[in-house]
């Protein structure tokens, strides 16, 4: 029975010195996780990710007691240096009073094509419980790692861990510009289109290129005035020219040519019809010629030039002492006279 109880003392005196070296611990399990930010994605493991997206690692640290643990020094591995579809990030805490010492987690990110995943300098921080920035950690966190002090009991005093990673893939060369004359640009080139065009400048018909063959005014129809078959017919010169018109009083609306454009005739007079010459006294002169006397013609005074004797003894100064000679002279004076009545006669007549 002594026996007994002195195991027992003594194995209480060697449990109580290792109870009282442990204060606190660091919880372990799943507490490294990734996340695609370009896709605003959530902190899972695995995540994805593609060429030119960026990828962040978040580690949770939590003491859930029952004391403070101190000095806790944080670590982290950047994913590997190369080309890969599949990258993998290893965190370590560690604290000398905390059990365990050590625990560690590992978060991976898979890639839909061979790339490399770069670390993003500067991007490594500690964060607070509700993920406030509390410090930059610098890129010691990837070689001796960062002592990040205490770590107080209770959900409100965790720390969180975390830095970003960009997917770089090989740039392809860019693809050339398909426009002809420009095979030597870009595609993505601001110059990668094709020329300018001058526009149509039919009204209507703006959207067509100059050079393009529906670039032409409409056909309209052709005028049908003789002559002018050249003109539109809504031209406003597509009509007959004008012709002079008449002068005749009353018949101005008819043209010079035609026809009609001429005075009335007027019956012509008939002073030999009685009945007309008694109608129309101003036209026909109804009156008897005057019978005029003869008129003898002037006499002029004799000349007696000197002339040598004659036979019958007298000069041409003398007048013919004769019957025979006497009636001739009576004879021509009527002669005279006769002929002066037929003038006027013929005259009259004319004026009818």
């Amino acid at each position: 029975m002594k026996k007994i109880l002195l195991s027992i003392l003594i194995a209480l005196a060697c449990a109580v010195p290792a109870l009282a070296l442990v204060t606190g611990q660091i919880a372990g399990g799943d507490i490294y996780w990734a996340r695609n930010v370009t896709q605003n994605g959530q902190f899972v493991d695995p995540a994805s990710a593609t060429c030119s997206q960026t990828v962040q690692f978040r580690g949770r640290l939590h003491n859930p007691g029952p004391d403070p643990i101190d000095n806790v020094i944080v670590k982290a591995t950047q994913p590997a240096s190369g080309k890969a579809k599949t990258f993998t990030s290893t965190l370590t805490a560690s604290s000398v009073n905390a059990d365990p010492n050590i625990i560690t987690d590992t978060a991976t990110v898979n890639l839909d094509k061979d790339a490399e995943l770069k670390y993003i300098p500067g991007s490594a921080e500690l964060l607070d419980a509700n993920a406030n920035k509390i410090q930059n950690l610098g890129d010691a966190l990837f070689t001796s790692g960062v002592n990040i002090g205490k770590i107080n009991v209770s959900t409100q005093q965790k720390r969180f861990v975390q830095f970003k990673a960009q997917v770089v893939c090989d740039t392809p060369p860019p693809e050339k510009c398909d426009v002809p004359g420009k095979e030597h640009l870009d595609k993505d080139d601001p110059g990668c289109k094709p020329d300018e065009k001058p526009k149509c400048e039919v009204p209507g018909k703006e959207h067509l290129d100059k050079d393009d063959p529906g670039c032409k005014p409409d056909e309209k129809p052709k005028c049908d005035v003789p002559g002018k078959e050249h003109l539109d017919k809504d031209d406003p010169g597509c009509k007959p020219d004008e012709k002079p018109k008449c002068e005749v009083p009353g018949k101005e609306h008819l043209d010079k040519d035609d026809p009609g454009c001429k005075d009335d005739e007027k019956p012509k007079p008939d002073c030999k019809d009685p009945d007309y010459a008694a109608k129309h006294p101003e036209e026909c002169d109804t009156t008897p010629p005057p019978v005029n006397p003869p008129v003898n013609p002037p006499v002029n005074p004799p000349v007696t030039p000197s002339y040598p004797s004659t036979p019958g003894g007298y000069t041409p100064s003398e007048l013919p002492a004769t019957g025979a000679e006497a009636a001739g002279v009576v004879g021509l004076g009527s002669l005279v006279t006769a002929g002066a009545y037929y003038v006027s006669s013929r005259r009259r007549l004319n004026k009818l």
